[in-house]
């Protein structure tokens, strides 16, 4: 018996027993009377019954297996499916803490990797890590945080900004932002303690630092900072938990969602104006497109909606998911979309006119992290079902199958398309495509 119908089997018996059991005992129940025999074959079922069900409970713990729901067994390692890359293969895990944050610079070169207690600095191409910045947060109770919540590479790899959460009271968790010094891991300032950050975001000049601050009694919050100068250049209201924010790829906006819209803040002239949603649909995250013409934001919902960044106007809504959208991209040059969702799929539109081009199907739990390869021909995916997928965008086929030991929460390409990390609540892994 192989591996997976014993475990099957496993699952199945003890359940099939009790429903057995649980009939009997109703059918007795039913009856007004009956003999002393009668009842003495019925409790003599119900120990053989209980028997069984302890022999099989014994068995599954000396062999070491244990009961769940089927979806969630344990596949190979590793299936190679015809027409995929040549070889992938595991170069390196990371398993002294949980991994929930990705960062990386604009070539790619370094990758931050925030957890529990602090963040680790690595350099691609060497595959070193070059810093571990241990996170205290400040504050009135110093303490050793629990988590990094948001982390940000500066695009010129100077720069590190990253937030913490700290239960310090019941039910609220707060942290502080930190700014660092990548070369020599030195704090250089705490820009903020006692609050908690949604994203945090650098412009593509490195000089200047935005974060957004979440609170659930008064109104959130964007705040811009100049980091040369040391002060704070702007702060906007926002009715928005705002998950996400982003400058666009020439610096000249910034962008962030405000209840139903999404407002643009243009970093010349201090001026803001309004993508209005007209849907009702609530927004938390925002993405430019690569080439700063389309605006993607969506929320705790299933659509997403995208404006053209010029004139304002709303181009097509993507609505097509069962479940909420947890993850929208645009592939490198503009020309697709890719989504993912909580009803277990990926989704590819055309960034043209907003079209379905493909399903991409086979996780067996949410899908909570996308990226494209630099070279658009492929996309990994990660999912709560424990897997890593790589697939084919041309014709929607899965190329390989990563098994991982935990839900993932972040996949990304490296610059080079040479290497897919993923992190989960166990750790980060580095695969190598060759």
């Amino acid at each position: 018996m192989n591996t997976t119908i014993r475990k099957t089997y496993l699952h199945w018996w003890p359940i099939y027993m009790v429903e057995r059991l649980q009939f009997g005992i109703i059918g007795i129940k039913g009856q007004q009377r009956f003999d002393k025999q009668e009842r003495y074959y019925f409790m003599k079922r119900i120990r053989i019954w209980f028997g069984l069900i302890i022999l099989v409970l014994g068995i599954a713990l000396a062999t070491g297996f244990y009961f769940r729901s089927p979806r969630s067994f344990d596949p190979p390692k590793e299936i190679i499916k015809p027409n995929s890359v040549n070889q992938i293969s595991l170069i390196l895990e990371l398993k002294d803490t949980s991994s929930v944050e990705f960062a990386s610079n604009t070539d790619g070169s370094l990758l931050a990797i925030g957890g529990e207690s602090g963040v680790a600095i690595w350099d691609i191409i060497k595959g070193k890590k070059l810093e571990f910045l241990k996170h205290i947060s400040g504050g009135l109770f110093s303490r050793p945080v629990e988590s990094i919540r948001a982390i940000a590479l500066s695009p010129n790899g100077e720069l590190l900004a990253s937030a913490s959460f700290e239960e310090r009271v019941e039910f609220a968790k707060l942290g502080s932002l930190k700014l660092w010094d990548i070369e020599d891991g030195s704090l250089i300032r705490e820009i903020a303690h006692d609050l908690v950050v949604g994203d945090i975001a650098f412009d593509p000049t490195s000089s200047l630092l935005a974060y957004s601050e979440i609170n659930l009694h008064n109104s959130n919050k964007i705040h811009i900072v100049d980091i040369n100068a040391n002060q704070e250049t702007a702060t906007f209201d926002s009715v928005s938990l705002v998950d996400k924010i982003t400058f666009n790829s020439d610096g000249t906006l910034l962008a962030y969602p405000n209840g139903t819209d999404v407002e643009l803040w243009q970093l010349e002239t201090h001026e803001q104006r309004m993508l209005v949603g007209r849907s009702g649909i609530p927004l938390w995250s925002v993405n430019f497109s690569p080439d700063g013409r389309l605006l993607v934001a969506w929320g705790p919902y299933n659509t997403a909606l995208v404006w053209d960044v010029e004139t304002g106007l709303i181009l097509y809504a993507l609505k097509d998911h069962d479940l909420r959208i947890n993850r929208v991209i645009f592939n490198s040059d503009a020309t697709l979309i890719a989504s993912c969702s909580d009803d277990n799929t990926i989704r590819l539109w055309d960034a043209q006119n907003g079209d379905v081009l493909m399903i991409l199907m086979g996780h067996g739990e949410r899908v909570s992290s996308i990226d494209f390869s630099p070279d658009n021909e492929m996309l990994v995916s990660g999912s709560w079902d424990r897997t890593v997928r790589l697939w084919d965008i041309s014709n929607g086929d899965e190329l390989r199958l990563l098994q991982d030991d935990s839900v993932i929460f972040n996949v990304i390409f490296s610059d080079d398309g040479k290497l897919i990390v993923a992190s989960s609540e166990l750790g980060t892994k580095f695969w190598g495509i060759k």
